[in-house]
């Protein structure tokens, strides 16, 4: 524009005459009103980038190094040329901006091997000063922990998984540490009373029967007979018979005969009339249930290899029977149940046990549900145990493929700077001792 055409326009505002005040206001509007659309405008660039479900492909190549979430050098916005602000995936299609101090540079992904050595080593932090170990740790966004819990009872998963480590190292500093947990479990001063809540018997054998163990160590497996029957198994309203006022399994009572009931119910219920209770703290009670006693399956199973003690099969089938009831009264497979996989395991070991194809068919028939995609992280790990067992029963390569996509679903769950795998408890970060052990297992399985 001409400058003499400019200053002919200026002269003609002034000739208006508005007055101070008007002046005032509208320049305020003018300098509230200008971010405003440039925000509109960002916005209208942003809601413009791809689908979040596209936005990665390669989830070891776009881990946070701080947090081990996956996210977004898939995209990059940029505002100004000078601008480099980048986005984190976090559904299907949700973003958000970047956490602090994000750096969007790759890092090296760790061989399965190496991942396992950390958890392992991250597990010799989580005791308290007298050796028992903490059940979990919770993490805030500035990585101070806020909470942890002790449980003797994830002893004995750590000193499995150290076992499975050594399978693959054969490190005896790793059994010499197993000896000092064992020490510690099986203390009645330190623990006075071990009551498992999963897998304990069922894990504490395959120390036991292991005839690589070396010389030195064989006190190792007289510590894992101990520490299983030092377990207080609490009876369900079962056709078994009880002592301690019908607290605790009794094994020597004489059973009344195990009825026999069609386990595949489950998987015969009607989507909309079989439907689970609408009070969530009734059904919550019934998945922990499930979960709990699907693993005594497994851990009297395991007792009968100790000793060959019949009774130990028939109170097996008995909780068995019962755990099916409560699976279908949770809809069974209709939708995913917390603890489902723990009772698939619990169907395996009596197929391995019995020999009764019943129950590797109702193994299976679990898994054809397949709904383990977008489930927390503890049960997501149990469910590749199960997937992991079927594949070694069966050798069908579908349970392998399955049990890697599994495992590879849970890298983005992997914290380097910790070591161990977490759960999202937004917006904190739980990393449970117990889901680790049996990452480790599907690391070292793979």
């Amino acid at each position: 524009m001409p400058l003499g055409e400019s200053s002919n326009s200026f002269s003609k505002m002034r000739k208006l005459k508005l007055p101070p005040v008007t002046i005032v206001i509208l320049i305020l509007f003018a300098v509230t009103l200008i971010p405003i659309v440039i925000g509109l405008l960002k916005q209208s660039n942003i809601s413009s980038r791809p689908k979040a479900a596209a936005c990665i492909t390669n989830a070891s190549n776009c881990k946070h190094p701080g947090t081990g979430e996956c996210v977004g050098i898939a995209y990059q916005y940029k505002y100004k040329p000078t601008d480099d602000i980048f986005y984190r995936c976090v559904g299907n299609d949700s973003w958000v901006p970047p956490l602090p101090a994000f750096s969007p540079t790759p890092i090296t992904r760790l061989s399965n091997l190496e991942m396992a050595q950390q958890i392992v080593s991250w597990f010799d932090k989580q005791k308290n000063p007298d050796g028992v170990y903490y059940a979990f740790q919770l993490i805030d966004p500035d990585n101070n922990v806020t909470d942890r819990i002790k449980d003797n009872r994830v002893g004995t998963n750590v000193l499995w998984a150290k076992y499975l480590l050594w399978t693959r190292t054969k490190d005896t500093n790793l059994l010499t540490s197993i000896r000092t947990d064992l020490e510690m479990e099986t203390n009645t001063t330190k623990v006075d009373v071990y009551a498992p809540d999963f897998w304990s018997c069922k894990l504490l054998y395959e120390i036991y029967q292991d005839t690589a163990i070396p010389q030195d160590y064989q006190d190792l497996k007289t510590k894992a007979k101990e520490l299983c029957y030092r377990g207080v198994y609490f009876a369900l309203q079962l056709p078994v018979k009880v002592k301690k006022a019908d607290i605790e399994i009794d094994v020597n009572a004489e059973l009344n005969p195990i009825a026999d009931i069609d386990i595949e119910k489950p998987f015969k219920l009607d989507p909309d009339l079989d439907k689970p209770s609408d009070d969530y703290n009734v059904n919550m009670k019934l998945e922990r249930k499930l979960r709990k006693f699907s693993s005594y399956v497994s851990d009297y199973l395991a007792k009968y290899k100790f000793d060959q003690i019949p009774n130990n099969i028939n109170i097996a089938k008995a909780l068995f029977n019962d755990l099916v009831d409560t699976y279908s009264s949770l809809g069974g497979s209709n939708n995913y149940v917390k603890g489902e996989c723990v009772l698939g395991v619990a169907a395996l070991d009596l197929h391995d046990v019995t020999k009764d194809q019943k129950y590797l068919n109702f193994a299976t028939k679990l898994f054809s549900a397949n709904k383990y995609n977008d489930i927390p992280l503890s049960e997501k790990a149990a469910c590749g145990v199960f997937v992991y067992n079927l594949f070694s029963t069966t050798k069908d390569q579908q349970y392998q493929t399955t049990m890697k996509n599994t495992a590879t679903s849970m890298l983005s769950n992997y914290d380097p700077n910790i070591g161990a795998f977490f759960q999202n408890e937004y917006p904190q970060k739980r990393y449970e001792v117990e889901s680790n052990t049996l990452i480790v297992k599907l690391l070292l399985s793979l």
